[in-house]
């Protein structure tokens, strides 16, 4: 889906662990050996937040993240009376995420059902 709306570059596959060893360990029907899926062009990542029965793909170099504010400590004692010996310490760094309105669609999120149905339908054949 993502080649189709022509997102080029690297996409990532983020999966649920269990939906990951069930496809690795497929058994061939007839004697029994483990079926080794081909590369599809993409990387694979197991992710436990990725709901079981479900894939997101990702074309991962259109999702911008820039430093906004570099990493800074602030250490200081606790209302400056030395009485409590309470130190705080605060570390900060600012981050900007953005993604430009042009590729909006450069995360899919859908089911495995879904997507196996949508493969299955035959293409319709043009009108004469």
């Amino acid at each position: 889906m993502l080649r189709l709306k022509l997102f080029k570059g690297r996409i990532i596959i983020l999966i649920n662990p269990v939906d990951y060893t069930n496809a690795i360990i497929t058994k061939a029907v007839s004697q029994g050996q483990l079926f080794t899926p081909p590369p599809i062009g993409a990387l694979i990542v197991q992710d436990t937040n990725v709901a079981k029965g479900n894939i997101q793909a990702v074309a991962i170099s259109y999702y911008k993240l820039l430093v906004y504010k570099a990493f800074s400590l602030a250490w200081g004692h606790e209302n400056d009376d030395f009485t409590k010996n309470l130190l705080t310490v605060i570390g900060e760094r600012r981050l900007h995420q953005f993604v430009s309105e042009n590729h909006a669609g450069l995360a899919v999120y859908d089911s495995i059902e879904d997507i196996k149905a949508a493969i299955a339908i035959p293409p319709a054949e043009p009108e004469p």
